[in-house]
């Protein structure tokens, strides 16, 4: 078994194309889907196996496969970012720190999904260009080629939450119909839900996620490492089992919406007597979100900016240059003070 991915054709590297949404080869320019790579794993593995102990070798070939990968600690924020080995990473992407440790990626990396990006570099810079008016208003270096050398795609890590609940409230609703009459109701419903993400760092911001949130979870591959051929990935910091407290928050505001759907229509106002529902979180899954992410300095203040690498969604806050603003400023003035001086002295000579 190859320590890195290689081209089944040649044995060459390859990398993941974003327009293409496969894997090609630097030499041959053979193509691969992710599933045509998994294919090529199974078939290297001829013994028969029950689907579980498949499952456990398969998930073993796929961490053989980046078994060469890297990982990289930041020594200022503590970021523990994951690349295959050819990538050469000189600066953490979240706080812009060259003070880098390498390391051998271990076994704790292996998703067990991912989201491939949709948005190419070429695109990202050109909504980063937008989003900022093409620097109309920031430092003269913020849209500067060495700062967009800077935005990078990165995968960040998510704890995927697989959770069945039961709706059950007694309540008083007041009819819609009858502007004094309260009528008792009541609301079981059973409910499930797949995959209720909650970020697995606390490294990026997570108001700034929000913002660029959803993701699309219709579009959840199965991870492989030819996905990340050519990009950054977190590994994950916050425990599963301790990040349950915000899966269940996410549940509870679920649950609400679904009961006050089914009864705004008919109740102008309600009023709960009772509040028995419940949920569990049946399985956990470790899941890849992309995100073209950059972290800009400017005297001594912090600004970040995000890109959906699926979606396309941007948000963040850049710097105002005052120099930009005072020289806007002045050039106002004087074309203010021209026009009135014009138009003061036609005053004026009209006068004689």
């Amino acid at each position: 078994m190859a320590d890195s991915i290689k081209c089944p054709n040649c044995g060459s590297n390859i990398f993941f194309d974003i327009e293409k949404q496969k894997a090609i080869c630097a030499y041959c320019l053979n193509e691969y889907s992710a599933e045509q790579l998994e294919s090529f794993l199974n078939s290297i593995e001829k013994k028969k196996e029950t689907p579980e102990k498949n499952r456990e070798t398969l998930k073993k070939k796929r961490e053989a496969l980046f078994a060469d990968g890297v990982k990289f600690t930041c020594n200022s924020c503590g970021a523990k970012l994951v690349t295959e080995r050819h990538s050469v990473v000189t600066y953490c992407s979240y706080c812009g720190s060259p003070a880098l440790i390498s390391e051998r990626l271990s076994e704790e990396f292996a998703p067990d999904y991912i989201i491939p990006f949709k948005i190419n570099r070429t695109e990202a810079l050109n909504l980063f260009t937008e989003w900022c008016d093409g620097g109309k208003w920031t430092p003269y270096d913020f849209v500067s080629d060495n700062t967009k050398a800077k935005i990078t795609g990165i995968y960040v890590p998510f704890w995927l939450y697989d959770t069945d609940g039961v709706i059950d409230i007694s309540a008083q609703g007041l009819d819609r119909d009858s502007s004094s009459k309260y009528f008792d109701l009541s609301r079981k419903i059973k409910l499930s839900w797949e995959n209720i993400p909650v970020m697995a760092s606390p490294n990026f911001n997570e108001e700034l996620m929000k913002t660029i949130e959803p993701f699309d979870l219709e579009n959840l591959s199965d991870f492989h490492p030819a996905y990340l051929q050519g990009f950054l990935a977190e590994c994950w910091s916050e425990d599963a089992t301790e990040m349950k407290g915000l899966a269940s928050a996410r549940i509870a505001k679920f649950m609400n919406e679904e009961f006050e759907n089914t009864v705004t229509s008919k109740y102008e106002r309600i009023r709960i007597d009772s509040d028995r529902s419940t949920w569990k979180h049946k399985n956990i899954h470790y899941g890849l979100f992309p995100v073209w992410y950059l972290h800009y300095e400017h005297k001594g203040k912090s600004y970040d900016f995000a890109i959906n690498g699926q979606t396309g969604k941007v948000s963040g806050h850049y710097p105002i240059s005052k120099t930009k603003r005072l020289l806007v400023f002045l050039a106002l003035f004087a074309v203010t003070s021209l026009v009135a001086r014009l138009i003061i002295g036609a005053l004026l000579g009209g006068l004689f």
